[in-house]
């Protein structure tokens, strides 16, 4: 999972309509689970990526930055 580059959809267990999206694109493909640290789902197929979060708010604060 590490070094990876994948788009990466983050999903809140408190947000009804973000369980919505996951579950509809986890019905789309055979997605691969690949567990986590902390107990929440992580999935992944091909180049994508689907992380569930425990929050209700995504925060940018201390998320390593790509430069071009």
């Amino acid at each position: 999972m590490k070094g990876e580059l994948k788009v990466t959809i983050v999903c809140s267990t408190k947000d009804r309509a973000s369980q919505n999206i996951k579950n509809c694109l986890l019905s789309l493909r055979k997605w691969t689970p690949v567990g986590s640290d902390d107990g929440l789902a992580v999935f992944e197929y091909k180049d994508f990526r689907i992380v569930e979060i425990a929050e209700s708010l995504i925060f940018q604060d201390g998320w390593i930055k790509k430069d071009s």
